[in-house]
């Protein structure tokens, strides 16, 4: 009986001394809060997140504003995402993948309640090295049969950067012309410093300027658009770095036709506050935000490290604050130094590893308890194992030893 109490002790320190590395353990965004408001989300087995539930409080009793439901692969691709609304708006993207892992196409079904809104269809292809060509949209018609509304192509340069992509819509013939073509360039360090989107052979309707600093992080970004025969400056966005290179804050400003003499006018001032000792790599959990007042319209951005608050102020003074909050340790991940590479995973009855030498399998549940153990060989009958995560530690003959989390479905 010590002897099995100092095991189970020697085990949990064993994962908790792995946790306090920030390279092997994961958490999960729980929970978004915005005021009165909170966004919940929910995990599978394999930490994919399935579900955000937008919840509000009306007069002390929670209502459910909009759900949000993912479904996955076995490659953790999601093949399902589904959005409701409680006012009745119903969004649903189906996707499928090729075998480089890259999305193909999307069919998209819009309803209000029950009533069909929309049918659509989105395809996708690559080349070898898996850069974009070309994407195609299509409408469903009254014969049920789809009829392709736009393409866009892609074309690259030698060393793999985008220089343009040409929009094309179409007629009701079926004929298509060019529409739009967007240009991109850069500089000597491959940065793009200037995006100009022209329609027709010279009307310019929009152009970009972006700045960057000594390391590259872009730190201006200018939009200017046709007024009255010439290019204006309308638009602006200045960001800030802190000194673990996550965007600390940033700031929007206009002077739409010009009508401030000239003059920025600071519209909204984003702030953004990290735990910079915990990478975002280690969270589980959608962590890309969209904002749709800053000129990074067709961007979204990942930090790199876990954030704790999120607020923005407004030129009238409006204020929004979101708060983010995590689970405790939920897994314990390889250690990298001493990769084990473990197949199939998600896996079904027999586990396979690349090592030589083994000496002895064990596997545990991710509160420490040992459920299996064996010895000598490349592969692991996992059977009997209940649906679940699992960390299988390999022992070498030469006493060293790796860890993987696996999980069994």
């Amino acid at each position: 009986m010590k002897k099995a109490l100092l095991f189970a002790v020697s085990i949990c320190c064993m994962i908790s001394a792995l946790a306090q590395n920030v390279n092997n353990y994961t958490q999960k965004l729980d929970s978004v809060c915005y005021g009165s408001a909170v966004e919940r989300l929910q995990y599978d087995e394999r930490l994919n997140c399935t579900q955000i539930k937008y919840v509000y409080d009306d007069y002390g009793q929670e209502e459910v504003f909009s759900t949000h439901n993912f479904a996955y692969d076995n490659e953790n691709r999601v093949v399902r995402d589904e959005y409701i609304e409680m006012t009745g708006v119903y969004n649903l993207y189906e996707n499928t993948y090729n075998e480089q892992g890259l999305i193909t196409q999307r069919i998209r079904t819009m309803k209000n309640y029950d009533e069909l809104m929309g049918l659509y269809k989105y395809t996708y292809e690559y080349d070898n090295e898996g850069n974009l060509l070309m994407t195609k949209g299509f409408n469903m018609d009254e014969n049920n049969e789809w009829i392709e509304s736009y393409k866009n192509e892609y074309l690259y340069r030698e060393d793999g950067l985008l220089v343009a992509m040409k929009h094309y819509l179409y007629y009701s013939s079926g004929d298509s012309w060019l529409y739009e073509v967007t240009d991109y360039y850069y500089n000597e360090e491959g940065l793009c410093v200037e995006k100009t989107t022209t329609r027709g052979e010279y009307e310019v309707i929009s152009q970009t300027l972006y700045t960057y600093d000594d390391e590259g992080y872009l730190i201006k970004e200018i939009k200017l658009t046709p007024i009255d025969g010439l290019l204006i400056d309308t638009e602006m966005a200045e960001i800030l770095y802190n000194p673990t290179r996550d965007i600390e804050f940033y700031t929007f400003y206009t002077n739409y036709n010009n009508t401030n003499g000239g003059l920025w006018e600071d519209m909204t001032t984003h702030f953004l506050d990290y735990d910079s000792a915990i990478s975002t790599s280690n969270i589980a959990g959608i962590l890309t935000y969209w904002d749709n007042t800053f000129l990074f319209l067709s961007k979204a951005f990942t930090p790199a490290h876990k954030v704790l608050r999120y607020e923005t102020e407004d030129l009238d003074e409006n204020h929004t604050t979101k708060t983010f909050h995590y689970s405790v340790i939920t897994a314990v991940d390889e250690n990298n130094e001493k990769r084990l590479c473990v197949w199939p995973n998600p896996v079904h009855e027999t586990l396979h590893f690349d090592l030589e030498d083994l000496q002895q399998m064990e596997v545990f549940t991710l509160d420490g308890n040992l459920v299996l153990s064996s010895k000598g060989m490349n592969s692991l009958c996992v059977s009997g194992l209940a649906e679940g995560c699992y960390l299988l530690k390999v022992t070498k003959a030469d006493g060293s030893f790796c860890f993987q989390r696996f999980v069994k479905e």
